[in-house]
């Protein structure tokens, strides 16, 4: 999948309680596929909320007592070169994960609709605008599930017309 392709994330619009678990079933399908729902799951109770980079190497690492990398030996001089080398294969998949971090805050605002926009103000990451919706459309997994209990109920008994649609 391309980790900018808004499109492919969530094709069902929030605009009630009721349209939460399908929508954030997009979400989370993309998450996980990119090895973050962890840091976007509004569940989630760690602290890293954003893709962070790996940290880039550091000469003071390979000789603590020197002042620049002119104080570096050849071999020293080597092993600064090939830490180097993998920090740069190392960030290859972080920068997909941080290209699918902001394709889903952008598909969170292109599939929210727009009286819900208010309650995403001041959020900074995904989790948080997850948190903010969910809040304020209502969702509890209690209420779905009354919600769906009602419907089964209802066509249960007959006042369905074999549809399950209120």
């Amino acid at each position: 999948m391309d980790p900018t392709d808004t499109t492919q994330i969530s094709k069902v619009y929030l605009k009630t309680s009721r349209d939460w678990p399908r929508w954030l079933h997009g979400i989370q399908t993309t998450a996980v596929t990119a090895g973050i729902w962890d840091i976007v799951n509004p569940d989630s109770t760690t602290t890293d909320e954003t893709v962070k980079e790996p940290t880039p190497p550091d000469f003071k690492k390979i000789k603590p007592d020197a002042q620049s990398v002119l104080d570096l030996n050849d071999t020293e001089l080597k092993k600064l070169d090939q830490l180097w080398k993998y920090h740069t294969i190392e960030l290859e998949p972080n920068r997909r994960k941080f290209q699918t971090y902001q394709t889903i805050q952008k598909a969170i605002i292109k599939t929210v609709d727009i009286s819900l926009v208010p309650l995403m103000y001041g959020a900074t990451t995904v989790r948080e605008h997850l948190r903010r919706l969910r809040i304020g459309i209502g969702y509890t997994k209690i209420g779905f599930q009354s919600e769906l209990l009602d419907r089964l109920e209802a066509l249960v008994q007959g006042k369905g017309r074999g549809s399950i649609n209120k």
